[in-house]
């Protein structure tokens, strides 16, 4: 019984984690990109060191998880407007 109670501490401890907000990116459309825009928005994210520079971000096919991709599909996208993507 000692155990069973053992190997279920684990979950225990992931079950009383708090859970994060989750994150919305706000996506504007300038004004070089013309009067509207449709298609798919995506947002590449990408964890980095404190006090490092933000670079480009792009999918590395050897590294797979270091970059997180989120998509939204924009029907009409207009100067000025914003779209969120979660």
């Amino acid at each position: 019984m000692r155990g069973f109670v053992l190997a279920l501490a684990p979950l225990l401890l992931l079950a009383a984690a708090p859970a994060s907000d989750p994150v919305a990116v706000p996506v504007t459309l300038g004004t070089g990109l013309g009067e509207h825009q449709s298609g798919r928005l995506l947002v590449f994210a990408k964890k980095i060191e404190p006090g490092a520079k933000p670079g480009d971000v792009d999918i590395d096919v050897f590294a797979p998880d270091s970059v997180i991709v989120a998509a939204r599909d924009v029907p009409n996208l207009v100067i000025g407007a914003t779209a969120l993507v979660d």
